[in-house]
């Protein structure tokens, strides 16, 4: 009879492991994998030149575990990317704040202007209170709000017909040496593409959009950083007639 229970016992023991083990495995498939990602300013992926000094910023969660819900999230926003920590960000540090919101959060940092770049990323917590891990950098950089910032003449060309529709417009320059990001900001009432060292800026086709000429001009913003080198730099704007001529060429600034 003794032996009996001890064989009983030893059995539920073995059970009881097991029913453990299968416990932390559950527990560990459940276990949530929270991660942020595609950070979009605006509703746009890395926007440059936008309008808004105040711009909203989103992100998506996505986690391994059905349910998953985001309680609380921390904004990091920064002039320099190597400045994104905590102890660091120059332009703001939001710090935890319980919300499930994830779609434009509104920008709160210190105050932005023409031409201000800007590097960001976001952290969430789960409906636990488990974070995730610091999502990607992303970044977005603000146009030329003000009159006063453009301090260029649009050029024009004569209605001609020996003068050709799609001319090219040359600018050359030197840099002792290329740094940090370089935008160019392009305002063009007919279709434009920008050539930098023989290289297309870009792979916009048809730009500017279309808009309504009386009321607005579209700005395209380029980042050239890439295309930038030591020495001479050759610099080509190939214009081509849009809505706004119906046939002249277009004109850029």
């Amino acid at each position: 009879m003794i032996l009996k229970v001890k064989k009983l016992t030893r059995c539920l023991l073995i059970l009881s492991l097991a029913a453990t083990c299968l416990f932390q495995m559950s527990c560990q498939k459940q276990k949530s994998d929270l991660t942020t990602f595609d950070l979009r300013c605006e509703y746009l992926s890395n926007p440059l030149g936008i309008n808004n000094v105040n711009p909203g910023l989103s992100w998506k969660i996505k986690s391994n575990k059905n349910g998953t819900s985001q309680s609380a999230y921390q904004l990091l926003v920064a002039s320099e990317s190597t400045l994104l920590n905590e102890q660091n960000a120059d332009l703001w540090n939001s710090d935890k704040v319980s919300s499930t919101t994830s779609l434009l959060v509104p920008y709160n940092g210190k105050q932005l202007s023409s031409r201000s770049l800007a590097y960001w990323k976001v952290r969430v917590w789960d409906e636990n209170g488990s974070a995730s891990n610091w999502s990607e950098v992303a970044e977005f950089s603000v146009g030329l709000l003000d009159k006063t910032d453009w301090n260029a003449d649009y050029i024009g060309l004569p209605e001609n017909d020996e003068i050709s529709e799609s001319p090219m417009l040359r600018k050359t320059f030197t840099l002792s040496e290329p740094g940090g990001k370089v935008l160019l900001y392009v305002n063009s009432l007919g279709y434009h593409e920008v050539y930098l060292n023989g290289v297309k800026v870009g792979e916009n086709v048809l730009s500017p959009a279309v808009s309504q000429f009386d009321k607005r001009s579209q700005v395209i913003t380029y980042d050239v950083s890439p295309y930038l080198k030591t020495g001479e730099n050759d610099l080509v704007i190939w214009l081509g007639s849009g809505w706004y001529s119906y046939g002249l060429p277009g004109v850029v600034h």
